[in-house]
Parts: C-alpha cells; structure tokens; sequence
C-alpha cells in the first residue's frame, strides 16, 4: 500500500509538469496539442520515426480552425477572445479541452483516437462536442465547426467527396442531401471527415469555400465561386453547421464526427470503419486498455505500470509521450477498480 501511494505521488507530480504546457497527446497516428491559453487545437499526422506533419492549417498555432457557438443570438468562438476560462486535459483515452461561457454554458471538445475493427484499423480520431446548460434559462444553440484545411491546397483537387468527386470552388450541401464524407489530401497525408453512418451526429449544412469568406458565421454562398478573396488565395477551409437545439435548464446536447487519416498515398478505409459498426466490433483506446486486465486487475502489470511511473518521475528528462500513455492507463484502471 505504501509503495501504491508513493507512486500515485509520483504520478501526481508528472501530471502537474505536464499542465504547465499545452496538453500533447499522440496515440494511433495521431498527435492532439490543446493551448488553453489560446483555445486553439492543433492536429498532426505521425508515423514511425518520422517527422510530424500538420493535418490542418498550422498558422499562428492553429488558431485558423475552431468550434463556434450561437446562443440566443450571440456568437461565441471558442478561444481565447470568446470565453471565460479554458481548461485543456488528458482524458483517459485522449485528450479534451473545456470552454466556459460565464456561469451558463460549457462546452467539452473531446478527441480519441481508436483502434476499429478486427484488424485494428489505424488513425481514426473521434470527436465528441458536449454543451451543457448550467443556467435556470433556456437557450437555443447552434454549433458549427470551422476547419482551416492545408493538404489539398497544393493539388489541384482541393477536395473529394463521397458522392460528388473532386471539389475545386465554393460548394454547398445542405440537409438532407449532405455527404458522407470530405477528404482534403496531399500527395503523401490525407484527412477524412466522416459526417454521416456510424455513430455520427448528421450536420444541417456543409460548405466548402475561401476560409476569409466561410469564416463569417452565415456566409453569402456562391456556388462555383473559386477559394480565392481579398485577403487569401487558394485558401479553402470546410464549415460544418449541426441543427438548432433547445437546451432547458440542467440539459446538454452532444454531437459525434470522427476525423480518418491517410498517409503514404493511400486514403482511409471508410467502407472498412464503418463495417466496424455493424459487426460492433469496435475498440476504443480506452476499452483496448481495459481489456488488457481482464475481470480482475492483474496485479503483476499493475506493480509494472506504476514503476514505469515512477522511473519516470525520477528522470532528468521528462518522456511526455510516455507519461501521457502511463497517466491514460492508471486513469483507466482507476476507474476500473472503482466499478
């Protein structure tokens, strides 16, 4: 018990290290760096000995890509201009950044990368939104997305879709004719957005166009306008609007998209993920660990994990990678131990 409670001192300690910098997680080819300083939300591609390679724009540290918020006729974005505080954390199966909108709102940004299917198909990212009501009043939402895309700029094709092909000027699909799937792709990274099947919280609306232009909360859309404006050129991002909802006092609205990544040339596997569903063979990380111990804890990986932990802690170099995935697994067995 002693040596137990040294360890999650050691842990503890590790943990605050790790907080005073952004959050940086990296697990299943991807890696998720959360700035709750700034509220932005940085996403890269990695792969095995190589160096990791931005899947969004990477300007001014990702600031260009952002959730978005309408209440009650008020536009919140979710940064550092919009919000009363900001929390960024290690979850136990990725990482979530919190925003709060005075006492009323707080919307949670989860992102989890998974393993899916029997074959453990790789880089799937899933993301959760929850918007909670803390007030005594309702409020009418709407939740958009904007992503400032970067792969596809450099080909000729800024975007393919699943039932339009390739996309190069401004395009809109509305609800109920909304696609798939979106990919921007380079000719070496590729990024999926899955917005449709699965799981996944189908969206009002989708467009396509000049960041500049999308970046405005209601857009006036020009179909077969280029991704040029005044201010950028050839600079296209993708605005994802999910319907209206009224949010009663103590209630939340959740809302589920998963982002697939594709390196080495090859797309994502869309078909094969979303198969994963229907045969409800599906892990996420998080369920993966929690298999590895079984009904019972193990107690032999447990005394392991925790003076993985505390090595650790006593290095002159602190692996944040490694501490993420050690802090990912205690959390998990955690939890385990208290159900």
């Amino acid at each position: 018990m002693r040596r137990f409670t040294v360890s999650l001192i050691c842990f503890a300690v590790v943990l605050l290290r790790l907080y005073a910098e952004p959050v940086d997680v990296s697990y299943g080819g991807f890696r998720i760096v959360l700035n709750d300083k700034t509220g932005s939300i940085g996403l890269y591609s990695e792969s095995e000995n190589a160096k990791s390679v931005p899947l969004l724009a990477p300007y001014d540290n990702f600031t260009g890509s952002y959730f978005s918020l309408m209440t009650d006729g008020s536009l919140y974005h979710l940064n550092r201009d919009s919000v009363s505080d900001m929390n960024a954390r290690v979850s136990a199966s990725g990482a979530e950044i919190q925003y709060d909108l005075s006492n009323d709102i707080r919307i949670t940004v989860s992102f989890d990368p998974m393993l899916a299917g029997q074959n453990e198909i790789e880089y799937v990212l899933r993301i959760d939104v929850k918007v909670e009501n803390l007030s005594d009043k309702s409020y009418e939402t709407i939740l958009r997305c904007l992503l400032d895309t970067y792969l596809g700029e450099n080909t000729a094709s800024h975007f393919f879709t699943s039932s339009a092909g390739e996309i190069s000027c401004e395009t809109v699909f509305s609800a109920p004719a909304v696609e798939q799937w979106i990919i921007s792709a380079g000719k070496s990274r590729s990024l999926l957005l899955l917005l449709s099947g699965a799981d996944v919280t189908e969206p009002e609306q989708i467009i396509l166009g000049n960041k500049n232009i999308v970046a405005k909360w209601k857009p006036i859309v020009q179909p077969g306008r280029s991704f040029d404006s005044l201010q950028s050129f050839n600079n296209s991002a993708v605005t994802v609007y999910w319907p209206s909802v009224i949010l009663n006092p103590g209630t939340h609205m959740q809302v589920r998209f998963y982002m697939l990544q594709g390196q080495n040339g090859i797309w994502p596997d869309v078909a094969a993920f979303t198969d994963s569903f229907a045969s409800d063979s599906y892990l996420s990380s998080r369920e993966s660990i929690l298999a590895l111990v079984d009904d019972r804890i193990d107690l032999e990986y447990l005394r392991d994990l925790l003076d993985r932990i505390q090595a650790l802690e006593g290095s002159d170099v602190l692996d944040r990678s490694e501490a993420l995935k050690l802090i990912a697994e205690l959390d998990a067995i955690l939890q385990r131990i208290k159900r």
